[in-house]
């Protein structure tokens, strides 16, 4: 499931990125900029936590055994429920959570020392505007709520003004908190590309809406001039809010005049969300729990005549029951409460499986046994293996309640050198092995089914 809802996130990240690189990044509306890159990056983590919008049609046709891996070298790997990662992951997600590590560390340090510099800094009231002076400080910029300057201010008053200005309205409109989210982001999501290429834009999206708004009551010529002076010093503080960063894009954008139509904003809005919703329902859970649903094959007019039919094939999980006796001992005079357990149903058992073994061993026993005889009898077709052909085949097997494999069917096959590999085995099942009949109210032979997965692996 994590595997699916990754890649449905990283697919919804590069989706959302592309619309914005090709259409929207030259757009001057920095408001809905500053929106959709924040909501892009939510959209993508929430939306495949969300359930399927049109679910599959699916019925539960048996009880699923383990799983059997196939490999072209080594032979069959009996899978059960509480299969462990591969190395191959667990190296994955080592080098994921030393990354993951490594830049937490590095934001917190960053922090600490913005904070230290807050702490630490001298509070001065300056033209109008209450600042932080600090010798750490190598440019001016802002933070939160705080304008941070250099110790010593090399700077006329016009100049002074126009960078406190500029500073006050980074503040204004919160772009800090936006700052904070993406580096967080980039914490949990550093693999992905488009979460550094997105935090790097709403910092210059930040930029062009405080330029814009600079615009009402500055002359642009002096504005562009008092940017590229202070071009030269640049601070390496996470967060801040830098007074002139990316000078060469912040003033071709003051001079474009490009903008974006109210009919382009809502083709791009269907084609986003219409894009995310086909991506969403076209998900595919490749973990889906081991009880659940297998592809249903049988029209429901069927379906409906086999369940009023005696000799329909039930799907028997083990279930027990459980009583209180009262026993009354004669020579003590004592009456003793005892817990009776009995065997309610149980679904068919592999030979050999249901002498002198509890309710749990006996499932176990016969699992295990019938791997063994899949493991043993089944190899990786030659076929299939020269082509590089690989993936599942699951197999719905009907045992009587006279115990004989009465039937089975391919649900689901990825190849049909593979499928065939499964028939043999299957049929080899029939003729050699009569099975100890499913029980249902306790006594009662009845017909039942299983479902093996098999999954046929080169490596």
């Amino acid at each position: 499931m994590m595997n699916s809802h990754l890649i449905e996130f990283s697919t919804l990240l590069v989706l959302f990125t592309l619309a914005y690189h090709f259409v929207l990044r030259q757009n001057k509306n920095y408001v809905f900029l500053r929106i959709y890159c924040i909501t892009s990056v939510l959209i993508a983590i929430l939306l495949p936590l969300l359930p399927s919008i049109f679910p599959a049609q699916l019925i539960r046709v048996g009880t699923l055994l383990p799983q059997v891996t196939i490999t072209a070298d080594q032979g069959p790997i009996l899978i059960s429920e509480s299969t462990t990662l591969s190395s191959g992951n667990n190296i994955l997600f080592a080098i994921y959570f030393l990354v993951a590590a490594c830049l937490a560390v590095r934001f917190l340090l960053s922090m600490i020392t913005l904070f230290q510099i807050i702490s630490k800094g001298s509070q001065q009231s300056l033209l109008g505007f209450e600042v932080l002076l600090s010798d750490k400080i190598k440019e001016p910029c802002s933070v939160f709520n705080y304008i941070l300057l250099p110790q010593s201010i090399p700077y006329d008053q016009e100049t002074s003004k126009t960078i406190l200005e500029h500073e006050r309205l980074h503040i204004k409109y919160g772009h800090t908190a936006e700052k904070l989210f993406l580096e967080v982001m980039r914490i949990f999501f550093w693999f992905h590309p488009a979460i550094w290429y997105l935090k790097k834009e709403i910092q210059l999206i930040h930029e062009y809406q405080v330029d814009a708004a600079m615009s009402t009551n500055t002359d642009y010529s002096k504005y562009q001039t008092t940017l590229i002076q202070l071009a030269t010093k640049q601070n390496s503080l996470t967060l801040v809010n830098p007074f002139a960063s990316q000078i060469k894009k912040r003033i071709t954008m003051m001079n474009s005049k490009k903008n974006f139509t109210k009919s382009s904003y809502l083709f791009l809005a269907l084609l986003l969300v219409g894009g995310s919703l086909f991506l969403h329902a076209c998900q595919k859970d490749a973990n889906t729990s081991k009880n659940t649903v297998i592809e249903d094959k049988i029209h429901q007019a069927k379906k409906a005549d086999l369940i009023s039919d005696n000799n329909s094939y039930h799907s028997l999980e083990t279930k027990i029951t459980t009583d209180t006796t009262i026993v009354f001992n004669e020579d003590t005079y004592e009456e003793k409460v005892e817990i009776v357990k009995g065997l309610h149903q149980r679904a068919p058992l592999f030979p050999g499986c249901d002498e002198g073994l509890g309710f749990q061993e006996m499932i176990d026993c016969s699992n295990e046994r019938l791997l063994n005889f899949i493991y043993f009898n089944l190899k990786y077709p030659e076929q299939a293996r020269n082509k590089n052909i690989e993936g599942m085949v699951v197999t719905k097997l009907l045992i009587n309640k006279n115990g004989n494999l009465d039937d089975f069917e391919i649900l689901r096959s990825a190849d049909a050198n593979l499928t065939s590999a499964v028939e043999d085995v299957v049929n080899q099942l029939k003729a050699e092995i009569t099975w100890i009949p499913g029980l249902k109210n306790g006594d009662q032979n009845v017909n039942a089914e299983f479902v093996l997965p098999v999954k046929f692996k080169l490596q």
